[in-house]
Order: structure tokens, then sequence, then C-alpha cells
């Protein structure tokens, strides 16, 4: 529903309420502000809410605004005069901001131009508001907003509105240059050291890569290097230095200058480059070749302290890491606890012999999730950075900070708490990888299950194949181009055998409608594919996420027939009149089946996003993604793949 008169235009998301709900719900906050006490929260904001500014988008909805609304908001669009006239208050009252793309335009110069106004609306609570900084022109690229293209617009939304209490900020620099009233912008929303400095015409070439990673950019919708590069201009803007409370999401690694340096998380290879996609908050996971932190995930309560290790190596002149000497060191916080300061030893905060320093701060701020980030300068000039997370909860019996000395180790739970899984302690020794149960943990971003461990900890949690069939622990799967698996990875990022290249298509006819399938099944060690495996059938089945059947056939036990050369094949005429497999075809290929069939059924259960799952003997492969309406049915490439 969208309402609008001459200069306002609103659209509701599913979270729309009644206006006196809406007014209850601000009540709600401002008191829940009081009871907590333990930092500052925009009260008169209302959750899922959202303000653009229209002269930053374009079209009626722009891609931001539909995106918004897909994720619940009740969105308000204003012109930019009317930007311009708001006051702080008027900021504060949303729960996100979003500066957009105009189609490749600089009208966000405009919009940062009262950044003296809603700045403040983003940085005056405590945790502030996440923040998104975004260097190039999606919109412009895109062929809507649930494209692969547009996965940096919806993300990127989703991280910003996502702190409670606060208000977010989507801001994308479009074509405008990183500089003027932009930069002035980005100082005020900054509390880390360090200035920002702009390269207002970086490179064309599309040359980029994710360096970092945070929840709100994985699973289900997951941001990667491929749906960022090759756009013919993939950046517009990208800025050299920075402030330490920001982090280089994804950085352009054609530029002269290579100052900011990470690991990118789909596919574990080392980047270096100028940041063009930059974010603030907490969650933020930051790998380096350079540098790590441990412990890399930790729980503790209210009040009392953490201790990090940096440590710091070099690779140089061999494969072996080296430890580095006397190097500096910078700690930043952000999240709760923004800004802390905390102690270092050595004091001085450099590397002793073992290349390592550690960092310990006082949780002040009460439950809530910090990043801390360590940095150093390497000797090529280039920014090596690690992040490390932190979860504060519930309270410790005296939580107030005291005088004593700050600890150099990070304390261990006290003897009160309750040992198991649900205490908010990983106890490894219970066979635990995460805790509590609910929370998004890992490199992928995947929630902790109700038995302590995560998909993407690296350890098969069970023989049951229905939970895991694999894990290892990382976030690679496929090479859009050639299809073929990253590094030789065999397991997707659900834990389940991995499948590349599925270019599938329905068809919809009077009679039975058409499924078309081809997909390259990569064996493993518990599912080497075998088509005449124990007599078992195989079988393909297409479902929605909400696991809501669409279709499913199979092929009877021992009706396949076994050709040369590692093929097989089947054929039933009478499916294309009572449904069923018509045709498949398997052929070994590179160390992976290439497997076609075609299929005839009734598929108008079919939905935009949807699951296929192939069966051999019992183990199961599956590729996850945005399938695209066509004249005659829907079709699915894995340009559109997600996790």
């Amino acid at each position: 529903m969208r309402k609008r008169n001459r200069d306002v235009t609103m659209s509701e998301g599913s979270g729309t309420q009644p206006l006196l709900r809406r007014l209850s719900l601000v009540a709600l906050v401002a008191t829940i502000g009081v009871l907590i006490g333990a930092g500052v929260t925009n009260a008169a904001h209302t959750p899922l809410t959202a303000l653009i500014d229209g002269g930053t988008v374009s079209g009626s909805p722009s891609q931001e605004e539909q995106a918004a609304v897909a994720q619940g908001y009740t969105v308000t669009v204003v012109s930019a005069a009317t930007w311009a006239s708001m006051t702080q208050a008027q900021f504060e009252a949303y729960a996100l901001l979003v500066i957009g793309d105009p189609h490749c335009s600089g009208t966000s110069q405009t919009a940062a131009a009262n950044a003296a106004v809603w700045a403040p609306a983003v940085m005056g609570t405590t945790p502030p508001g996440n923040r998104v900084l975004i260097g190039t022109d999606p919109v412009f690229h895109d062929s809507g907003y649930l494209s692969s293209r547009a996965t940096i617009i919806r993300d990127g939304l989703k991280f910003a509105g996502k702190q409670p209490g606060t208000t977010g900020l989507y801001f994308d620099a479009s074509c405008s240059g990183g500089g003027g009233a932009v930069q002035t912008a980005l100082t005020m929303l900054s509390t880390g050291s360090g200035a920002w400095t702009a390269d207002n015409s970086p490179p064309c070439g599309g040359s980029v890569s994710l360096i970092a990673f945070e929840p709100s950019f994985g699973p289900p919708d997951t941001l990667t290097t491929a749906s960022l590069q090759g756009w013919g201009c993939s950046v517009h803007e990208s800025w050299p230095t920075f402030p330490t409370d920001w982090s280089a999401l994804a950085v352009a690694t054609d530029t002269a200058s290579h100052p900011t340096c990470g690991v990118d998380p789909g596919t574990g290879l080392s980047a270096c480059g100028e940041a063009y996609i930059l974010i603030a908050g907490s969650s933020i996971v930051v790998t380096s070749g350079s540098i790590a932190l441990t412990p890399p995930d930790a729980t503790n309560p209210t009040g009392t302290t953490h201790t990090v290790t940096a440590h710091v190596t070099s690779t140089t002149g061999g494969s072996t890491p080296v430890p580095l000497v006397g190097r500096l060191v910078t700690f930043t916080v952000t999240g709760q606890n923004a800004g802390a300061v905390g102690v270092c030893s050595p004091v001085d905060c450099k590397t002793d012999a073992n290349g390592e320093v550690t960092f310990t701060y006082t949780d002040t701020n009460g439950a809530g999730d910090d990043t801390i980030k360590a940095s150093f300068t390497d000797d090529a000039g280039s920014l090596q950075s690690a992040t490390a997370q932190k979860h504060w909860v519930g309270s410790a019996a005296t939580a107030t900070p005291t005088a004593t000395p700050i600890p150099t180790v990070t304390p261990t739970p006290t003897a009160t708490m309750t040992p198991g899984c649900g205490n908010g302690i990983v106890e490894s020794s219970l066979g635990e990888t995460c805790d509590p149960p609910g929370s998004v943990v890992g490199l992928c971003g995947q929630p902790c299950r109700s038995d302590c461990t995560f998909c993407g900890d690296g350890v098969v949690q069970s023989a049951d194949p229905d939970l895991e069939m694999c894990d290892d622990g990382n976030c690679v799967e496929c090479n859009l181009r050639p299809p073929r698996p990253i590094n030789g990875d065999k397991c997707n990022n659900s834990c389940k055998l991995l499948m590349c290249h599925d270019p599938s298509r329905i068809t919809f006819r009077d009679g039975l409608d058409v499924f078309q399938f081809h997909g390259k099944l990569v064996p493993s060690e518990r599912g080497m594919v075998d088509f005449n495996f124990g007599g078992s059938e195989v079988a393909i089945r297409l479902t929605t996420t909400g696991q809501n059947l669409v279709f499913e056939t199979s092929v009877p036990a021992g009706a396949i027939e076994a050709l040369t050369r590692g093929s097989f094949r089947y054929k039933n005429a009478g499916a294309k009149q009572d449904g069923g497999i018509y045709k498949l075809h398997a052929r070994l290929s590179g160390g992976a089946y290439r497997v076609t069939a075609i299929a005839y059924g009734d598929l108008s259960g079919a939905a935009a996003d949807m699951v296929t799952y192939v069966t051999i003997g019992g183990r199961e492969w599956t590729v996850h993604g945005l399938w695209k309406r066509t004249g005659a049915g829907w079709s699915f490439n894995f340009n559109n793949l997600l996790p």
C-alpha cells in the first residue's frame, strides 16, 4: 500500500501497524530505554521505519524502497528540499535513513550538505547506529532489486537497520565522488582515529574483491565478489584511508595504491586495494594473512573485562609465517562499547618477540555485542586488519568495575554458571561450538542450533545426513565461470554436498508442466556419486525456502543403464503423459558428474526462491537460488545463487 501527497511517499511493508499501535510502540521503546539505563537510545524512534531522500533515488518505487518494504519497513520518501529542512528529532524518529543511487548521479552531495543535522541522529546513541557506505551505482548496473547485483542494496539495508533502538544509515555515494560534503559527513559519522581521504576517480575496470564478512551480508542472501565485479564500471569513488571504527567490506583491486588488505570470505584468497564499500557497527568479521585475533569469538558476563591477543606475522621469502617484532598494533572497539579504551601488553602496543600484543578493556555499557578490530601497516604500506567478536550477556554477581588492575587474560566463567548448552559460554569439552542457541555465528553467519553446534564449525556433527552431509568450515562454493568448485571445495554452505552449475528451467503447459534440470554434482568422501549404488533410486525434488514441496519425482531402483566411461542414462517415454522423469543422463567430467534431466508434472507452486535437491542412494546434493519469472514459466542460473 502506498500513500502520496505532493512531497511525501509512504510504503507500508508487512510490519505496518495502525497509528494507535505505532504510538504504543513509541511509548514502549521509551519505557524500555528508561528501564535498561545502560545506554542511550532513540526513545522516539519507531522500529521498522525508514526515511529515503527522494532526490537520491530513481523510479517510483525505487529499488531501495522496494527492498526496504520487502524487509518489513514502513517507508517514507521525502523530496530533497524536505530532507534539507528536517530537524534532528525528525530524523531520530526513523530506524533507518537511506541515501540511495539515482542511476549514477551526484545528488548524495546535496543529501550530505545537512549532515550536521542528521548525522547526530545516527551517532547519538550507545551504541551508534550501523552505517554502510557504498562507492558505486548498483541501480544503474542491476536488473531489479531482486537481481544478483542488487544484493549489496538488500544486504546493505539489512545491516544498516539491524541495531535496535538506533538510527542506522545506508549511504550510497553513487557517482558523486567521495570528497566534498560527502567526506565532511563521513567525518561526522566516525568515532575512531584516523582521517578520511577520497579517490574521486578510481579505475573503472570492475576488478574488486570482498575482504570482510558480517552476518547481514551472509545467508540466505549472500553478497559475493562475483555479484560486485565486472560491472563495466564497478567503482566510482574509493577511500584510501578511513577512521579505525570503519572496516572495508570490499576493495577495488586495480587502483594505483593498495592501502587496505584482507581475505575474501567466499574464496579464501587475499586481496589488496582501495576501500569502496565500508561498514561500521558490530558483528564484522575481517581476516588477514598477516594478523589474527584470538579468541575470535567469546562470551562473558556484563561488567567484566575481556582480553584479545593479536598475532602479527609475515610470509615474505617463504610460506612459513615469521613473527614480526616491534610492530605497532591499533585496537578499536565498535558496537555496545564503541570507543572503549583499553590497556596493551606490551604497554606501547608493539608486538613482542613472538609477534604478539594483548589488549584488555572493560564492558561499561551492559549487554550487547562488540567488534574488536586490530590493525597494523605492513612493509608495503598496506593496512592489515583482523576482528574478533565479543558478546556481553547477563550480569556478573557484582558487575560494577573496580579500581583493581586490569588482568591480562580473558576471565573464565565463574563457578556460579551452570555448565551446558544455553549458558552463553562455548564449552568445547562438551562438544559445543557455539552458545547460546539461536545466535548468529561463524564466518558464514549461520544460526547456532539447539545442541550448541552450527553448520560451518568444521565438524560433521552427526551421522544423520539430514542434518549434515559435510562441514568444511568455510564459505567457499563454486566459481561461476567456469562452473566448478573453488579450490577443490566439496561442501556447500548448508552442509550438504556441493552442486555447481544449474541452468534449470520450468515451462508451464496446458497438460503437464516441464522441469529441465542441469547440475554438476561434486563427489565427496561421504557422497560418492554412484547411480547404481545399492540398486537405489535417483530422486529430484524442488521446494520453496519454507519447505513447501513444489515438485518431486524419481527413477526406480535399478532402472538406470550404465554406459561406458562412467556415463549413465534413463528414458521413460510414458512420463510425458503420466508424469515423472522422461530423460536422465549423467556423465563423469573433471571429477564431477554432469547430470541433465527432463521431467513432467505439476509445477504450479513454483516461486522466486527455491531449493533443488538431487538424492542418489541416500546422498543429497542441493542448490539454492532466486528464480526469474519468464513468459513461459521460470528460469534459474548460477548468477542468482543463494546459500
